[in-house]
C-alpha cells in the first residue's frame, strides 16, 4: 500500500508541475529558451519590423573571404647605453689592495678597498694632495676621481691606477 501511495504522489506532482508550467509559459517564454532554433538577430528583427527583410528563420552567415597580407617584422633600433653607464677606462695597478676614499686625501673615509686589476671609470676630476704632511706617500701626487661598476664614486691616488690599454 505504501508503494502505491508513493507512485500516486509522484504522478500528482508531475501533473501539477506540467499544468503550472503550461500556465506560466506565456509569461516567462521570453526569458526561457524553449528549444526551437527560430531565433533571429536584433538587426533582422528591426529589418522585419521595417518591412525590408524576408521572414525570420535560421540563416547561414558566410564570412567574407579576406586576402592575406604580407607580414613585416618590426625593426628594433639599437638603443645607445645611458649617459651614466659604466665604461671603465682605468684599472688599479698596485700590487696590493688600495683604499677607495670619499675625498682626495688619506684623512677622508674609506668607501671600500679595491683589488689589483679592478677596472674603474674616470670622472675627469683631479686634485693635488690636500694635506701633504698626512699624505707622506703622496706628498707630491695627485688624486683622481672615479666611479665603480656598482655606481659608488670616490678618489684614488694617481700612482695606484693606469689607463686601460685599448
Amino acid at each position: 500500500m505504501i508503494g502505491v501511495s508513493i507512485v500516486f504522489a509522484i504522478a500528482l506532482m508531475v501533473g501539477a508541475f506540467s499544468i503550472i508550467f503550461a500556465l506560466l509559459d506565456p509569461l516567462v517564454g521570453d526569458f526561457v529558451q524553449n528549444g526551437s532554433d527560430n531565433s533571429i538577430s536584433p538587426t533582422q528583427a528591426v529589418a522585419q519590423l521595417a518591412g525590408t527583410a524576408p521572414p525570420a528563420g535560421p540563416t547561414a552567415t558566410v564570412a567574407p573571404e579576406i586576402e592575406p597580407t604580407a607580414t613585416v617584422a618590426p625593426t628594433v633600433a639599437a638603443t645607445p647605453p645611458p649617459a651614466d653607464a659604466f665604461t671603465p677606462d682605468y684599472q688599479v695597478t698596485s700590487s696590493t689592495r688600495i683604499n677607495f676614499r670619499q675625498g682626495p686625501s688619506v684623512e677622508n673615509a674609506v668607501v671600500t678597498t679595491l683589488a689589483p686589476g679592478t677596472q674603474v671609470q674616470s670622472l675627469s676630476e683631479s686634485q693635488i694632495t690636500q694635506n701633504p704632511s698626512a699624505d707622506r706617500l703622496a706628498a707630491t701626487g695627485r688624486w683622481l676621481r672615479f666611479r665603480l661598476e656598482d655606481g659608488q664614486e670616490g678618489w684614488i691616488r694617481d700612482v695606484d691606477v693606469a689607463p686601460l690599454a685599448r
